[in-house]
């Protein structure tokens, strides 16, 4: 039997409780069935924690997760390294990447100084000293900076779900159905104008065809539009096994 073996680094009490959280999810699946083999406290910093996986095809892996404790301060540059490798990978493939009215040519394709200003700032400043935050409250915290900044002349929300999406990922996190299909395009555009204008879109028809709509009624707080976009990050949310 496969065994896949994967680190999940938590920088405070919130990350180890959103690991347990997607632990249990991942154990309830509907999708995998998966049980919890084994979890043993080797140091006060570090757990084991020993997964088996059966996919629908009966086809069966063993998942170690290594969950180790570390100060934020600690692995500051490291992050910001490991997001400005990202945001190089983002930009290339932003070009390919299709948008509900299909494929646009006229897009930046590497870095902007103002992206990586932005980075510079959300790693060293915005979280240095936020305890009770977590992996999907940083993640929730980029793609609100990406969509908000406007660092590009065209492509900025599409880099910054690719952003978010990818930083996520190299957390051992990953969103359902995060794939390149229809539904799940026109799901992200909502979201993603409902951040640049911090307010409700709902879908309505308009000359036969599905449009977004503002809700001018429904306009969030900063406080409202991070919880609304953490909410819908956490709902997608499960560790990766695989």
């Amino acid at each position: 039997m496969i065994t896949k073996n994967f680190t999940y680094i938590a920088t405070n009490k919130a990350d180890i409780k959103l690991f347990t959280s997607l632990l249990t999810k991942a154990v309830n699946s509907n999708y995998l069935k998966n049980e919890l083999l084994d979890l043993k406290v080797i140091t006060k910093n570090e757990q084991i924690i020993k997964i088996k996986t059966t996919d629908k095809l009966n086809k069966q892996w063993i998942t170690v997760y290594k969950l180790l404790y570390v100060d934020y301060e600690e692995i500051q540059d490291y992050l910001f390294k490991l997001c400005n490798s990202l945001l190089e990978i983002v930009m290339a493939k932003l070009p390919k990447l299709k948008t509900s009215k299909g494929y646009e040519l006229n897009v930046d394709a590497i870095p902007s100084g103002s992206q990586i200003s932005c980075l510079n700032s959300f790693i060293y400043y915005g979280w240095h000293d936020a305890p009770e935050h977590n992996w999907i409250s940083k993640a929730t915290d980029l793609l609100i900076r990406f969509c908000q900044g406007h660092f590009i002349f065209n492509g900025n929300k599409r880099s910054a779900v690719l952003m978010m999406t990818a930083f996520l990922y190299e957390n051992r996190i990953y969103l359902q159905k995060s794939y390149n299909n229809d539904e799940y395009i026109e799901r992200w555009e909502k979201i993603v104008c409902e951040i640049v204008d911090s307010c409700e879109y709902k879908k309505v028809r308009k000359n036969g065809k599905i449009v977004l709509e503002k809700i001018n009624s429904k306009i969030f707080s900063s406080e409202e539009l991070f919880q609304y976009v953490y909410n819908h990050l956490y709902k997608e949310a499960y560790l990766s096994l695989f």
